[in-house]
C-alpha cells in the first residue's frame, strides 16, 4: 500500500509539473509579443517552446504522468522554461546603453536556454517509444495492469 501512495505523489507532482510548464509556456509566449529588442531570437525561443507545448499536451495523459521514467526525463524543463521567461522578459524594454553594453550577455544567455530546450526535446522521441512500448506489452499479456519499469 505504502508504493501505490508514493506511486499516486510522484503521479501528482509529475502533473503539476507538467501543468506549470504549459502556463510558463503561455507566458513566454505572451511576453515574447511585447519585446523591444532581440524580436528574431525570442520568436524562435517561442517555436522552441511551443514545440515542448505540443509534446507536453500529449504527455497529459495521467497513466503515462505516473511513470517513474517520464517524470525523471521531464525533470529540469520548468526551470529552464523559467528561464527562457526571464530572459524574454528582459528584453521588454531598457535603454540603449543597456543594449550596447550587455548585447552580448543576452546573446550567450540565449543560447545557453536554447541548447538546454534543446536538451528536453531529444527525450521526447524516447518517452514515446517507452509508453508505446509499455502499451504493446500490455496488449499482448491482454492486461490492464501498469508496464513493468524495464521498458
Amino acid at each position: 500500500m505504502a508504493q501505490w501512495n508514493g506511486m499516486e505523489q510522484a503521479a501528482t507532482i509529475a502533473q503539476l509539473v507538467g501543468v506549470d510548464a504549459l502556463g510558463l509556456i503561455s507566458t513566454i509566449v505572451q511576453a515574447a509579443q511585447t519585446v523591444q529588442r532581440n524580436k528574431e531570437t525570442c520568436q524562435e525561443l517561442v517555436q522552441d517552446v511551443q514545440l515542448i507545448n505540443g509534446l507536453l499536451r500529449m504527455l497529459q495523459n495521467p497513466e503515462m504522468m505516473q511513470r517513474e521514467e517520464i517524470v525523471n526525463a521531464l525533470n529540469g524543463l520548468e526551470g529552464t522554461l523559467r528561464e527562457a521567461y526571464s530572459l524574454v522578459s528582459s528584453c521588454q524594454d531598457c535603454s540603449t546603453t543597456y543594449r550596447i553594453f550587455m548585447g552580448w550577455k543576452h546573446t550567450d544567455q540565449f543560447r545557453r536556454v536554447k541548447k538546454k530546450i534543446a536538451k528536453h526535446l531529444r527525450f521526447y522521441p524516447m518517452i514515446f517509444h517507452a509508453d508505446i512500448t509499455c502499451r504493446l506489452e500490455r496488449i499482448s499479456n491482454g492486461t490492464l495492469s501498469t508496464c513493468s519499469s524495464q521498458v
